[in-house]
């Protein structure tokens, strides 16, 4: 049985697209929009800003956030590294910095969830 999580989003008026949470690697928000970003190196936008995409559409259990306008996948952590330049290596070689702010908690989520952590100085 094939457990794929599939949400649709309004990408314009009338327009609906179907995506695989699976297939998105990470979400960034631009005021009232909502730019989703996928493996297929596809970007889609929608007119939903980012706290209501991930409180309607999105299941906070599978996405982190890594600085207040960026949101990613945690099923496409390729590695995350704990150094001082510390940053999220993403599938399709896609680096996210988090904020210094949000990286502790990173961290400790990602660890509690036994991600490999590559600590590096």
């Amino acid at each position: 049985m094939n457990n794929k999580t599939i949400i649709r989003v309004t990408t314009g008026r009338n327009e609906y697209m179907n995506i695989d949470i699976d297939d998105i690697l990470y979400l960034k928000a631009d005021g009232n929009y909502t730019e989703i970003f996928l493996i297929s190196n596809n970007k889609i936008t929608i007119y939903k800003n980012l706290k209501k995409t991930v409180e309607e559409i999105i299941n906070t259990d599978t996405f982190i956030k890594v600085k207040r306008n960026i949101i990613v996948n945690t099923n496409n952590i390729i590695k995350l590294n704990t150094s001082k330049k510390a940053y999220i290596l993403l599938k399709n070689n896609i680096k996210r910095t988090p904020s210094v702010r949000l990286k502790r908690n990173i961290i400790n989520t990602l660890t509690q969830w036994n991600y490999t952590l590559i600590q590096s100085t």
